[in-house]
């Protein structure tokens, strides 16, 4: 919690693993739990966000960059997937100085 007091975000957004058909499996309910435990222990509102497909544009990602080696490249994988769910949210709420409902199923507050 040291490093969330430290940063001072207005918001927390925690990818949740949504499955391609829409449905939400054992892992999605595992990170809403972990995203409600961080929101209560931090003080600050947490955001769940759909992150269907970030891993794959993250190797996309890494691939056009001449990344090669799938166990030097998974740190650079996970940040890069990171960075694409939060400019998911980011790019879906403009004007909310990121903070916003999700139109998705998968979005909006925990």
């Amino acid at each position: 919690m040291e490093l969330v007091r430290e940063a001072g975000p207005v918001a927390i957004v925690v990818g949740i693993p949504i499955q391609m058909d829409g449905s939400e499996g054992e892992m999605a309910v595992e990170a809403r739990e972990f995203g409600s435990r961080l929101g209560e222990a931090s003080g600050v509102p947490v955001i769940g966000w759909d992150e269907r497909l970030t891993s794959v544009r993250a190797r996309r990602s890494l691939a056009e960059t001449g990344r090669r080696g799938k166990r030097k490249r998974k740190g650079e994988e996970d940040m890069m997937a990171a960075a694409h769910l939060l400019r998911g949210y980011m790019d879906a709420n403009p004007n909310a100085g990121g903070m916003g409902e999700h139109g998705s199923a998968a979005g909006g507050d925990l």
